[in-house]
């Protein structure tokens, strides 16, 4: 009998031992975390922003219009793309020439990514960054009633340049309504680099300049990724 008790008691305090030290193993196994292991998306949207800047090319200022189709993740953080052209045809910059007037053209294109601080608030703050190229075109300025100059060139024709630029900004937003916000703000296009033949010998100083701008966002900016359980019927 003492040796049935002996060996039972023998055999729990194993398997209690046995059983500390996998949950130990098991507490101190290491696990592989990655950029997004914490990363949810609980909802998504999409948008069109169609917006007006009032901005610099070569020192002087130009309407533009541009926007923007974005694709919305938690609310927050948005990701897509954006382009802009002057509006202005009969755009006559002084910074471009000492010696005459030259009409000048600029359109860009690129991806932008902007983050909303507190989107479900009334008014909140949102910051768009815009990374692209663009093409710049400088030319007499009777090449745009049909009549070329010198340069022998177009609108958008070989007298011009590439340019890659980053766009940082900050705007002020409004929730209008469930599906529209509205926003104003400012931006600074920095080029950082002039590519091509570039015979419009144009800088990356006159290509870089401030802009404030304003907008209308019109979509979807909060639907759940979850799906919606169906209604259970009465046995």
């Amino acid at each position: 009998m003492k040796k049935m008790i002996f060996m039972f008691l023998l055999s729990a305090s194993f398997i209690n031992l046995f059983g500390q030290e996998t949950a130990v193993m098991q507490d101190t196994t290491p696990r592989t975390q990655t950029l997004f292991s914490k990363a949810k998306i609980n909802s998504w949207g999409i948008y069109v922003a169609p917006e007006f800047t009032y901005g610099q090319y070569a020192g002087s200022f130009t309407p533009q219009l541009g926007g923007s189709v974005m694709i919305v993740l938690n609310k927050k953080f948005a990701i897509g793309g954006n382009v802009s052209s002057i509006a202005n045809r009969n755009f006559t910059p002084t910074d471009l020439s000492s010696t005459s007037a030259l009409h000048m053209n600029a359109r860009t294109a690129g991806l932008r990514l902007e983050y909303s601080f507190a989107p479900h608030k009334l008014i909140h703050i949102t910051t768009p960054l815009t990374l692209g190229i663009g093409r710049a075109n400088a030319d007499s300025t009777n090449i745009i009633d049909g009549e070329f100059g010198p340069h022998n060139g177009g609108r958008l024709g070989r007298n011009g340049s590439g340019f890659g630029f980053i766009q940082p900004g900050i705007n002020v937003e409004m929730n209008l309504f469930k599906y529209a916000k509205v926003f104003v703000g400012a931006d600074y296009r920095i080029a950082t680099n002039v590519f091509g033949t570039n015979t419009a010998n144009l800088s990356t100083g006159q290509l870089s300049g401030l802009g404030i701008n304003a907008g209308l966002k019109v979509g979807l900016f909060d639907q759940s990724c979850k799906r919606k359980k169906k209604d259970q019927k009465p046995s």
